[in-house]
């Protein structure tokens, strides 16, 4: 982020609903809900008339359905090393060892369960798990998420993305059926999605590009920041346009 504000770009960085500092609502998890939440946020904030979007992860999802429901005002779109629910191959990703956890987490009240008390060892371990470069992960990183998982409701706000896959499989075909055509690019780790996200993506999209993270598992940020930054740089076009 201060690689990309260092250039021109204005940088805004919100925690999604449930994350971080922001409040823990029992439900309005579905990527699309969560995508009017940042929608409103950037009306409120005076930016636009069009933006450029990037999301990891949960927050991949979300750009790609802010971008479906509001393609007019969205210049770039960009997603970090995550799949799309509903959108193929996301059948045959769900049943592989890789992503064990979607079904896991979306059991309700179990996870909430075992994890409370454990929060930093189980973030340390998960994050360890999906990475390849793990050193990216400090001591004082991991204390981080330890403080904002342990706040009361966190883990199960967290938990919630998951459960809300169902929902986002529906969003996901509808939205589909009118492919974006905005410049599109997906980033991805070379030990996680990178290889697959290019084509996952042509799906959705009609000017889809790719940059494949060397030494990364499935934070690309945290594991190849130089990298990502590259990768950014080289697709956005120049700040203020």
């Amino acid at each position: 982020m201060p690689q990309l504000a260092a250039r021109g770009y204005t940088v805004i960085a919100p925690d999604l609903r449930g994350l971080g500092d922001t409040s823990k609502p029992a439900t309005g998890y579905e990527k699309a809900n969560i995508a009017d939440d940042i929608h409103e946020l950037v009306a409120k904030l005076g930016y636009g008339p069009e933006i450029n979007i990037a999301g990891h992860d949960m927050g991949g999802m979300v750009a790609y359905a802010y971008a479906a429901q509001h393609p007019a005002e969205v210049k770039t779109l960009t997603i970090l090393d995550v799949p799309l629910p509903g959108i193929p191959p996301w059948n045959e990703i769900v049943q592989t060892p890789r992503v064990w956890h979607f079904a896991f987490f979306g059991q309700r009240d179990v996870g909430e369960m075992l994890m409370a008390g454990h929060e930093k060892e189980f973030m340390a371990w998960f994050h360890n798990n999906e990475a390849v470069n793990s050193r990216a992960f400090t001591n004082e990183v991991e204390a981080v998420y330890a403080r904002q998982y342990s706040m009361p409701g966190a883990m199960r706000a967290g938990f919630e993305y998951y459960r809300a896959f169902p929902q986002d499989v529906i969003a996901n075909q509808k939205f589909a059926e009118h492919k974006l055509t905005m410049p599109v690019l997906g980033i991805g780790g070379d030990g996680s999605f990178g290889p697959i996200i290019g084509a996952h993506l042509q799906n959705v999209a009609t000017d889809v590009h790719v940059a494949q993270i060397k030494g990364s598992g499935h934070w690309v940020a945290e594991e190849q920041p130089e990298q990502v930054t590259a990768a950014l740089v080289a697709f956005l076009p120049p700040a203020g346009n």
